[in-house]
């Protein structure tokens, strides 16, 4: 029933996005950005919290939003052009050199979300968030570790450039950050899940 609906709307090209799709990945996008914003001005104040409770947060709280938009387009691209609209705020945003880091992720996203099916199966929507998450969550790491002088020059203190430097600089570190950001995407996507199923399912999208 679903597939029909699909081909009711779009008869010739019921794969491609349209211009309404287009409209809800840019809306959902920036809904996502926008909280991931704000929890990040919040947690910027307090340097352990910024480093470790941030991205898992923001990976958390948006996890059902995301997939919502997901699985609302459910079409190949969905997730590329979610990633290239944080590159072009990236891009716009003063730091145009992560934006290149965004478009990988979204490529990585895709690959993940290839096959017949992907697009509506809940646990292939949900690698694709982790992905995008650990991609998010070593934003800071990309800027320390390539763009030193950039990111001095953005106006932080030498003070918490060191701090964030003996944290990013050091592998067991790192890796702890990017799996608390992981865990944070992956409970995120099972409140999503549990929530989504309900709606979906009822529609026989949901595989």
């Amino acid at each position: 029933m679903a597939s029909s609906h699909i081909q009711q709307v779009h008869p010739e090209h019921p794969n491609r996005l349209s211009v309404r799709n287009l409209a809800t990945i840019g809306i959902f996008s920036i809904l996502i950005t926008v909280i991931a914003i704000v929890i990040a001005i919040a947690a910027s104040p307090v340097l352990y919290f910024s480093l470790f409770v941030s991205s898992p947060l923001i990976a958390f709280i948006t996890a059902p939003i995301y997939m919502f938009m997901v699985l609302k387009v459910h079409k190949r691209g969905t997730v590329f052009l979610y990633c290239f609209i944080l590159a072009l705020i990236y891009l716009i945003s003063g730091t145009p050199y992560l934006a290149p880091w965004l478009l990988i992720a979204g490529f990585l996203g895709e690959f993940v979300m290839a096959g017949r099916g992907a697009y509506t199966n809940l646990f292939r929507i949900s690698i694709s968030w982790i992905i995008c998450t650990l991609f998010r969550a070593s934003n800071g790491m990309i800027d320390l570790w390539f763009f030193s002088k950039q990111y001095l020059a953005s106006g932080v203190s030498r003070e918490h450039y060191d701090q964030v430097t003996r944290f990013y600089f050091s592998a067991p570190w790192v890796l702890l950050i990017l799996l608390i950001a992981a865990v944070g995407a992956i409970a995120g996507c099972w409140i999503g899940a549990e929530m989504l199923k309900k709606h979906f399912q009822k529609s026989g999208l949901l595989q």
